[in-house]
């Protein structure tokens, strides 16, 4: 488990107790559901900004959803919605890296391509 979420889930959840595992895998027992915790979604921002952070993004400060990395010539450009993202980047090795950081944690699909869709909204990708 990644030291900042094991601290930020320790922090918000101190009764909650568990051993070591060896395969870094934990199960949880949930008596009452998060789903309908009324702070669950702040919550779950946090975490995802920890994430996005420690990995080296920076929040927009005036769009909390905005994420940006710029770092030597790697650059890209993130914009959250809940669980759904949509990134803009220059290096294929960075968006590599986040995915695989994001699957420490997650389980992730992506979609790349010149034609998408993004909270209902058509992309199309033309080379003009």
């Amino acid at each position: 488990m990644p030291p900042f979420y094991r601290k930020w889930f320790q922090e918000k959840y101190p009764e909650v107790k568990w051993e070591h595992s060896p395969s870094n895998k934990y199960v949880l027992e949930v008596i009452n559901g998060i789903q309908g915790d009324k702070g669950i979604g702040r919550r779950w921002y946090l975490l995802l900004k920890a994430l996005l952070v420690d990995f080296g993004f920076v929040c927009c400060v005036s769009e909390p959803s905005l994420f940006i990395y710029d770092h030597r010539d790697e650059k890209m450009i993130l914009n959250t919605s809940t669980d759904d993202f949509l990134c803009a980047f220059n290096s294929q090795p960075l968006f590599n890296r986040l995915c695989d950081k994001m699957r420490t944690m997650f389980d992730i699909t992506t979609k790349e391509g010149t034609r998408l869709s993004y909270l209902n909204l058509d992309i199309i990708q033309t080379e003009h």
